[in-house]
């Protein structure tokens, strides 16, 4: 549970491919465009049981996952690095 004096907001540094853009631009945008939902989630959930001395502070999803040792991973559990990107 995240404490009351915590805050955490979150922004993805890239796009996020969702079913509508999938629909809308189709596979026009190149994969390594778009960050993965998954990855962006499992760094807000990091945050929300991070020290206080963190919050505050501006964090990119990937760096975060990687700069804490997290493992982000799909759905299907498996990393997302082996996840083949699609359309």
């Amino acid at each position: 549970m995240i404490p009351p004096d915590h805050g955490v907001a979150a922004a993805s540094n890239s796009s996020c491919r969702s079913h509508a853009t999938k629909a809308k631009l189709g596979p026009s945008l190149a994969s390594e465009a778009f960050e993965p939902l998954t990855q962006i989630v499992e760094a807000v959930v990091a945050l929300c049981d991070c020290p206080q001395d963190v919050t505050g502070q501006v964090m990119v999803s990937s760096e975060l996952i990687a700069g804490w040792g997290l493992d982000a991973r799909g759905l299907d559990s498996r990393p997302l690095a082996d996840h083949t990107p699609q359309a």
